[in-house]
C-alpha cells in the first residue's frame, strides 16, 4: 500500500518520539548516532577482488550493510561475436562485427558502466524498469569516469577508424543502505584495477584481426577517484557516511570525489545549505578517506589469496 507520510512528517514523529521516550540524554551521547558511531566517522569497508570468474574483472564492496558488485566484460561488440578456433589455438574474429570508432574520435574505446538498484537491495525498489535514483547514480559514474581522466581510452583502439573494444562495466546494489555513490565508485575503480586487455594483430588487408588469449596486458589506470557522501540536518548538523535511514531522514546530501590530492567533483542534488566551512571540512576529510579506500583496493588487488 502507498505510504502518504513525507519525509518532513516521518522526521517529525522520529523527533517525537524520541521525546517521549524521556531518556535522560547526556553531553557524550548527543554525538553518538544509532549505530554507535560519532557523527564523522565512518562504517568499516571490505574489499573483495575477482569474485566472477566469468568476468574480465568484478570487485564487491560492502560499507557497513551496503554492499555492491561490479562485474565488468571485455566485449569487441554488443552483439554475439561470431567466431572459429584456428588451428594454433587462437581465434579471428570478422571485422564487420567489431564496433568502430566514432568519427570526431576514430582512436579511443568505449567505456560503459550502468547502475542497477534491484528490489533485492532495498523495499523502496519495484520491478520494472530503472529507477531514478539508479538512472541518475549511473550518469553520475559515466559523467565521473569521463571528466575524471582515470583512464585513458586510447588504450581500448584496436585499429584508428576500424575498431575498439568496449568495456561493459556492470554495477549492482545488492544491498542498499546508505552511501550508494561510495561503494559504487570504489567497485568500479577495484574491477577496473583487475581488467586485462588481450593482444590483437589485425590484418587491414582481409580485414580480419587475431586475439591472442595467452598474451594480455593490464588496463592502465592514471588516478583514483574516490566518493564520500554526507548527510546534513537542521541546526548545522553534518554526518559522514549515512545509513539509509539517516538519508531519509536528513535534509540533504552531499557526495565529494577526490583523486589524490585533487578535487573531482561535488554533488550536492539540492537539500540544505552548506557553509564555506562546512565544505572545506568535508573535502578535507574525504581526501584522507580517499587514500584509505586506494590503499584497501591495492592492499586487496595484491593480496596472495586473490
Amino acid at each position: 500500500m502507498k505510504s502518504y507520510l513525507n519525509e518532513k512528517v516521518v522526521a517529525l514523529v522520529y523527533k517525537t518520539l524520541m521525546v517521549l521516550t524521556r531518556q535522560p540524554i547526556s553531553a557524550e551521547s548527543r554525538d553518538i548516532r544509532p549505530d554507535g558511531r560519532g557523527l564523522l566517522k565512518f562504517r568499516p569497508i571490505a574489499i573483495n577482488i575477482g569474485s566472477i570468474s566469468t568476468a574480465d574483472g568484478s570487485a564487491i564492496v560492502k560499507i557497513g550493510n551496503t554492499a555492491v558488485v561490479c562485474g565488468i566484460k571485455l566485449l569487441a561488440n554488443a552483439l554475439v561475436v561470431l567466431s572459429s578456433a584456428a588451428e594454433d589455438g587462437e581465434i579471428e574474429v570478422r571485422i564487420s562485427e567489431l564496433v568502430a570508432p566514432t568519427p570526431t574520435e576514430p582512436d579511443i574505446g568505449y567505456l560503459v558502466p550502468n547502475v542497477e538498484l534491484p528490489p533485492l537491495c532495498s523495499p523502496k525498489f519495484r520491478p520494472g524498469p530503472p529507477s531514478d535514483q539508479a538512472q541518475v547514480s549511473g550518469h553520475f559514474v559515466a559523467e565521473l569516469i569521463a571528466s575524471s581522466g582515470c583512464i585513458d581510452l586510447h588504450q581500448l583502439c584496436i585499429a584508428p577508424e576500424k575498431m575498439c573494444w568496449v568495456l561493459y562495466c556492470d554495477i549492482m546494489c545488492i544491498n542498499h543502505d546508505g552511501a550508494l555513490l561510495d561503494a559504487c565508485i570504489a567497485a568500479l575503480i577495484a574491477a577496473l584495477r583487475t581488467v586485462t586487455l588481450p593482444h590483437v594483430d589485425f590484418d587491414a588487408e582481409t580485414e580480419k584481426m587475431v586475439v591472442h588469449e595467452d598474451r594480455r596486458k593490464h588496463l592502465e589506470i592514471l588516478s583514483f577517484p574516490a566518493a564520500t557522501t554526507y548527510a546534513m540536518f537542521e541546526d548545522d548538523i553534518l554526518i559522514s557516511d549515512p545509513t539509509a535511514e539517516e538519508e531519509n531522514l536528513c535534509s540533504g546530501v552531499l557526495t565529494i570525489v577526490v583523486q589524490g590530492s585533487q578535487l573531482c567533483s561535488v554533488h550536492k542534488p539540492g537539500g540544505s545549505p552548506l557553509s564555506e566551512t562546512q565544505l572545506q571540512d568535508c573535502i578535507a576529510l574525504a581526501h584522507r578517506r580517499g587514500n584509505s579506500i586506494n590503499k584497501m583496493v591495492a592492499s586487496a588487488i595484491s593480496s596472495p589469496e586473490r
